[in-house]
């Protein structure tokens, strides 16, 4: 018997990013086909859940949970049938789209699907038919750890974080998390993501899986103990 989780991690809205564009009707035709194509999989393969890794909403964020662009960019968009039931896991990431990032989590109380509860967050997945055996999904911000980064000049590290108090009990969370999840092994500097501006970290007991939604283009590193895409 074949035991598994099944999860998409991406950026997945549409394009620009995953929140359409800017003007109406905000969808695009890159979104709707990656609509289909989610549809298809999940008809295909049953899904746990769908991780979404940033930007939202581009380019202004939402105002409040009432905000259209829900609607028009998320519940409208992705009504197959085959994906209603699947949850759907969210971070912001950049602050520019983000005008009411709060807006954004407390829409988690408004939709089903809509999982935000806070600007960083972890959740374990049991993973059917092997006893003990889970997935911990741990959603970071690093622009409350980092900062962001001066878009005019190509290849620099982040500017810092703009509250080091806050930077720091992010990562401290972050420590306490995967020492939870009984890992063995990681290096903290990878917390700094002086390459990496932003990533998710998928944890599964010895195993530690990085996802980043846009460090300005595609790469897999392999090195002991870690996988980053």
């Amino acid at each position: 018997m074949l035991h598994s989780l099944n999860f998409i991690c991406n950026e997945i809205f549409g394009k620009p990013d995953i929140g359409g564009i800017e003007d109406p009707p905000y969808t695009t035709r890159d979104q709707l086909r990656t609509a289909d194509a989610l549809a298809t999989i999940a008809s295909s393969f049953r899904l746990d859940f769908i991780a979404e890794l940033g930007d939202n909403f581009y380019h202004n964020g939402v105002t409040d949970v009432f905000d259209p662009r829900f609607q028009d960019t998320f519940e409208t968009v992705y009504d197959a049938e085959s994906l209603t039931d699947v949850p759907w896991y969210i971070y912001s990431r950049k602050p520019r789209l983000g005008r009411n990032v709060h807006a954004q989590v407390e829409y988690s109380r408004v939709s089903e699907r809509w999982n935000y509860p806070s600007l960083y967050y972890s959740k374990r997945f049991a993973i059917p038919g092997i006893e003990g055996a889970s997935l911990l999904l741990i959603m970071i911000d690093t622009m409350i750890i980092c900062g962001n980064i001066d878009h005019n000049e190509h290849g620099t590290p982040p500017l810092g974080p703009a509250e080091k108090r806050q930077s720091l009990k992010q990562l401290g969370w972050l420590e306490s998390e995967l020492a939870s999840a009984r890992v063995d092994c990681w290096n903290k500097d990878l917390a700094r993501y002086k390459e990496i501006s932003n990533f998710v970290s998928f944890v599964s007991h010895f195993y530690i899986r990085y996802f980043s939604g846009k460090p300005g283009g595609s790469a897999h590193v392999n090195i002991p103990s870690a996988l980053y895409y």
